[in-house]
Formats: C-alpha cells, structure tokens, sequence
C-alpha cells in the first residue's frame, strides 16, 4: 500500500513484525485508522467438549490487523499465523513512507434475532 502522503516525502506510524529474526509484515493504514500485533493463546472449548473457536485446542496465534480511514477492517499476511514454542516475535514501531499492501478482513455474518 503507498501511502498518498508518501508521494509528498510524507511518512506514517508502521508496524514492523518479525518472527525468530524473519520479516512477517509491515503494517500500515495512513494518516489515520488503527493497526494492532498480538499474539493469544487458544484453549477453550464449547459446551460439548468440542474446540468452541476453529482454531485447534493449545493454538498460539499472531494476529496483525488493523481498521482503514474509512473504517474498513484489514489484516495483513494470514488473519492469524500459527506460533510454535520458543518463536520469538519482534514489533518495532516505525515511521515509513510505505507499508505492505493489508487484505481485507472478511467479518463474521451478523447474528439474526429470532422473531417470534
């Protein structure tokens, strides 16, 4: 993505994220929105014993995402990139003309109320 500002020698606010040392991604939005890089760990289950998210049971998750200007949700690389055990993950905010280009982040269908 190039930032229109970039074309002016303007920069903006980046994530830079690292795995074990390796480039993931450069995030960012622009002069304005929200752009986040967190990692969770998934264990839960559902009421039957099953997994209650589609991730596997013990998952470890780096999310990278963010919102556009106008509000549109994004993600960059995968929504969520499965971590192993003693992966280190590096963020280093930084000030760049440009970042990687994000996806569009498909939302969850709406919940529909039952009308009776």
């Amino acid at each position: 993505m190039r930032h229109i500002g970039a074309l002016f020698g303007e920069t903006m606010i980046c994530l830079k994220v690292s795995i074990n040392g390796a480039a993931f991604c450069v995030a960012g939005v622009g002069d304005h929105g929200c752009i986040s890089a967190f990692v969770t760990w998934v264990d839960i289950e559902g009421d039957a014993g099953e997994p209650a998210l589609p991730n596997q049971p013990g998952d470890v998750l780096l999310n990278v995402s963010g919102f556009t200007a106008d509000q549109s949700p994004v993600h960059w690389r995968d929504i969520a990139h499965h971590l192993a055990v003693g992966d280190t993950v590096t963020v280093e905010v930084v000030d760049l003309a440009s970042a990687d280009p994000p996806k569009p982040t498909p939302m969850l269908p709406e919940i529909q109320e039952n009308e009776a």
